[in-house]
């Protein structure tokens, strides 16, 4: 059955949404893929890992898990099990410490971002550049964190001095990540 409108009715407006360029939900998927299994393989080549070299692809392979289910919030879970993996390990290197702060980092985000889309979802380029002046605050503020944790590592002089600087690194880190935004994202910018 279609409707006939009456003469003189009122119709309903046409509305043309204009958006910008956008990435398919697979692509964040698959980064979100890639950041897992990065993460999983950088914590199993940690120096005196308790991992043996056989099982890096497995892990790989486990890494890949969040892009299949990101709203089931597997991302924690490889986290988790990097952390669990480093806890036997020696302590890391400066860069290797840096990569894989940078790799959790950016999986916990995309995760998050990939957990609201479905598999035909585009997600505009715009949505993601308008989180990055946050993400950048919080990676240089948990890279700073990092840091401070590997030199308290490695600290045989002064170690109460670093602990104090590390603590403190943990209290600002945390004041950044806890401060509400003055408008959420879903009211506009």
């Amino acid at each position: 059955m279609t409707r006939v409108p009456l003469p003189g009715a009122a119709r309903e407006p046409e509305v043309e949404i204009a958006t910008g360029p956008a990435v398919p939900a697979l692509v964040l998927r698959a980064a979100v893929a890639l950041l897992g299994a990065a993460v999983l393989v950088l914590a199993a080549l940690a120096p005196g890992g308790p991992v043996a070299p056989g099982a890096v692809p497995v892990l790989a392979l486990l890494g890949v898990v969040p892009a299949i289910r990101p709203r089931a919030g597997l991302a924690a879970l490889v986290v988790a099990g990097a952390a669990v993996a480093l806890l036997a390990a020696d302590p890391l290197g400066g860069w290797h410490l840096a990569g894989l702060v940078l790799a959790v980092h950016l999986l916990l985000w995309l995760a998050a971002v990939a957990a609201r889309t479905t598999l035909r979802t585009r997600v505009e380029v715009a949505v993601l550049r308008a989180d990055l002046p946050l993400v950048a605050g919080l990676q240089a503020a948990a890279q700073v964190l990092a840091l401070a944790v590997g030199v308290l590592a490695g600290a045989t002089a002064g170690g109460d001095a670093w602990r104090l600087l590390g603590l403190a690194a943990a209290v600002g880190v945390t004041a950044v990540a806890l401060r509400r935004p003055a408008q959420p994202w879903w009211q506009g910018r």
